[in-house]
């Protein structure tokens, strides 16, 4: 089983390249581990890759990503908390993580628009001047 302490969660970015690769090397070698695997290495890509989206196609599949990893009235064999459970991970460390994640992702794109806005409004003000 997969200690939690032992995986660090940036928020700045929890790439999912360095966090599946960790794991890959410790459960693999039943078909059905992997494929289970791909649908979870997946979902947490189409959530990771699609949170700033701005088309409708990639909002969508983000949506579907971030409901996936939130519910935890599914027990499915392939829910969220049940394949965290096949990989050793806690799933609530792992979904507060990408919450965490989430949250400065947006934070730090808004901030950046706002500071580009005040830029173009100053700029504009600048040359009316």
């Amino acid at each position: 089983m997969l200690d939690e302490r032992n995986v660090v969660l940036p928020i700045d970015r929890l790439l999912a390249t360095e966090f599946f690769d960790h794991l890959k090397k410790r459960i693999f070698a039943e078909p059905e581990n992997r494929l289970m695997f791909a649908v979870f290495e997946d979902a947490v890509s189409c959530f990771q890759d699609n949170v700033l989206a701005t088309d409708s196609k990639r909002k969508t599949m983000f949506a579907d990503a971030e409901k996936w990893i939130l519910d935890t009235a599914s027990d499915g064999l392939f829910s969220f908390d049940n394949l965290c459970g096949i990989f050793g991970i806690t799933p609530e460390y792992l979904r507060q993580g990408l919450m965490r994640w989430k949250q400065e992702k947006l934070f730090t794109c808004t901030k950046q628009r706002n500071t580009n806005t005040r830029g173009k409004i100053l700029k504009r003000v600048q040359l009316a001047g």
